[in-house]
Parts: C-alpha cells; sequence; structure tokens
C-alpha cells in the first residue's frame, strides 16, 4: 500500500505541473505497478484501463464513495490533492478525440441519510459517514436475498485509522428516528412553552456582571501599571547607586508587575468578548424564539433536505454508541428556552 501511495502521488503530480497527460504516460504508470509486482484487488496484472479508473477515482482525494452517494470529505483518507485531482482530470478530457461525446458528471449527490455531517461516534469521536450499504442474507431455501439500506459508517474502525470500540455500522433508520423522536419531544415541549421573560431579564443582568467586571479589572490593571512605572522610576536610581533597592530585587519587582499588567490585560479581553456574545445573544433572542417556535410547527410537513437543516441547527452534536445509545448537544441559542437538567437521560437518549 505504502509503494501503491507513493506511486499515485508521483503519477499524478507531474500531469498538474507539464499537462502531459497522455495514454502512453497511462500505460508506463500500469508497467511501473507491474514491475513492482503490485496488482489489482483481483489478483491481475494492471492494464491501462485500471490505471486511468485509479486516477478517475475522486476517493482518493478524502472522501468515501458508494455508487452515486459521496461523503463529506474526510482528511485521513486524502491522499492526493483536490486541485491536482480536478487538473489531471480537465487533462483527461482534453485529451479525448475530438468528436468524443463529452462525459456528464453529477454536480452533488443525493445523500438520504438525515445526519449526514452531524453524527459523532461516541467511541472514537470521528464524525460518520452515511451511504447506501448492500445487506445480504440466505433464505430457508438456500437463495441469497440483497437488501440495499442507509447506514452511517465509522470509517476508523473499518479502516482501523484509530482505536475505536464501538460498531463500525449503524442502521440509519434506527438512528434517525431515534434523533427524531428527541426532536420531537423538544418541539412539543417548546410549543406548549411561552417564552419565559427571565431569559431577557438574566442576559441584562449577566451584561451588567461583565460591565462592572471589566470596571475591576481596569482598576487593577492601572495600579498594576502605576506600580510597574514606580519600579522602573528606580532604575536609574540603581544604577546610581541611590537606590535601597539591589538591582535583582528590582529586576524581580518589575518582572512580577509586567505579569499583572498582562494578567489583568487578557482577562480584560476575555470579559470584553463576553460581554459582546451576551448583548449579541440579547440582541437576537427573539430570532432565535421565533425560528425555535417555526421549527416546531413545520418539522413534520418538512421535507428530508429541510429536516435535516433543521437538526443541524438544533443539535450542534449528535454522538452513537454501541447498541445505538445516542447522546444529542442542544445548541446553546436554543437550550435556554428549555427547562432542561444539565443532563437529561432516557433509555438510550441522552439530552445535553
Amino acid at each position: 500500500m505504502g509503494v501503491f501511495v507513493l506511486w499515485l502521488t508521483f503519477f499524478i503530480t507531474p500531469f498538474h505541473y507539464t499537462d502531459c497527460f497522455s495514454v502512453r504516460q497511462i500505460g508506463y504508470g500500469g508497467r511501473m505497478l507491474n514491475e513492482r509486482n503490485i496488482v489489482t484487488h483481483g489478483g491481475a496484472r494492471f492494464q491501462t484501463n485500471h490505471v486511468l479508473r485509479m486516477l478517475r477515482h475522486r476517493g482518493y482525494t478524502g472522501y468515501m464513495i458508494a455508487k452515486e452517494n459521496t461523503s463529506g470529505f474526510i482528511p485521513e483518507l486524502q491522499i492526493v490533492e483536490e486541485s491536482i485531482y480536478e487538473d489531471a482530470m480537465a487533462i483527461v478530457e482534453q485529451r479525448k478525440k475530438e468528436n468524443e461525446q463529452r462525459r456528464s458528471v453529477a454536480q452533488s449527490s443525493y445523500n438520504k441519510t438525515l445526519l449526514a455531517g452531524n453524527l459523532y461516534c461516541a467511541h472514537c469521536g470521528t464524525r460518520m459517514s452515511g451511504f447506501w450499504h448492500k445487506d445480504r442474507y440466505r433464505l430457508a431455501d438456500g437463495t441469497v436475498k440483497e437488501v440495499m439500506a442507509p447506514k452511517y459508517n465509522c470509517y476508523a474502525k473499518g479502516l482501523k485509522v484509530r482505536p475505536c470500540d464501538g460498531q463500525q455500522l449503524y442502521k440509519a433508520e434506527i438512528v434517525d428516528e431515534i434523533v427524531e423522536g428527541i426532536a420531537k419531544d423538544i418541539f412539543a415541549m417548546i410549543s406548549r412553552m411561552p417564552k419565559d421573560p427571565t431569559i431577557e431579564a438574566q442576559l441584562k443582568k449577566n451584561i451588567q456582571n461583565k460591565e462592572n467586571l471589566l470596571r475591576e479589572l481596569d482598576a487593577k490593571l492601572q495600579s498594576a501599571k502605576k506600580e510597574l512605572e514606580l519600579y522602573e522610576a528606580q532604575i536609574i536610581k540603581c544604577i546610581e547607586g541611590k537606590s535601597k533597592l539591589s538591582e535583582a530585587t528590582l529586576a524581580r519587582m518589575i518582572s512580577r508587575a509586567e505579569d499583572s499588567v498582562a494578567v489583568y490585560e487578557k482577562e480584560i479581553e476575555k470579559a470584553r468578548m463576553d460581554k459582546q456574545n451576551q448583548k449579541d445573544t440579547a440582541a437576537q433572542i427573539e430570532d432565535f424564539y421565533k425560528e425555535f417556535k417555526g421549527w416546531a410547527d413545520e418539522y413534520e410537513s418538512a421535507a428530508l433536505e429541510r429536516r435535516r437543516v433543521i437538526l443541524s441547527q438544533l443539535f450542534s452534536r449528535i454522538e452513537i454508541g454501541r447498541g445505538y445509545e445516542v447522546k444529542v448537544e442542544i445548541a446553546m441559542s436554543y437550550k435556554q428556552f428549555l427547562n432542561l437538567s444539565e443532563n437529561s437521560q432516557t433509555g438510550n437518549r441522552t439530552v445535553a
């Protein structure tokens, strides 16, 4: 595999710079593999068409591809830069016979999984990919039945990219049903819950507390700066031998004062950011509430694509573990409207 990766990187990169993609070079690439006794997955020697198929396979740029479905970008799988791949494909098209019909390429793939992009493995933290998986069942009469079904895949488990003691595959139907059940419970809760005026009051109180903290920190900063100026004024006296402080003592005092100034400046910057975040939230709270209520009204009748968007905004993170243990984290913008404890657990569902 290492030789193959090195070869693939070496083979594609020159085309990116020289624009000299040709059948001759493709054939040479096949010979390179054969000379190294590298065979296809079927055990055959490489032919020109094998090499061309590999070059056209977008999976090497960091995607898992199953039929017409493509996962999100997975950095750990990338061995060829996207720009190099695109340039190579453009050259392949340019080198076709002039009268050959150009192949059309789909610009996007349709993924029927609901949580693609926002589902993570609870065991290793890997972002799960959604794709169609073929299950085979042997019936009583000996025939084999094949069933295509959407599933979520922990590629880190399957490819052994990192340690993972969870499952590799989860049936999308089961996971989606659990997560949608949580979402519907939340929507039912917000539908019967009027906007709590204490939320806005608490935000205003938080802003006032941040303003008080800023005044306190600024006073400490100014005091630390004055102290530093006094110590620095002693430097000349110390040099002239008129100071009661030794050079070593004065250096330590100046260093401590400088550290205090740096600490207070850092704390002030953080307090300012916190205050601004609170002000932004207070300004948007009405919009968040209306949006939240709107989701509750439209979710049941919404199309898959719309439900996917709603869930990705409602939940900042969704995790799936063995036995279909699901944990969801509600985005703070919406969690503030719900009377939830820090972690609410029911059966195999955890809401945080």
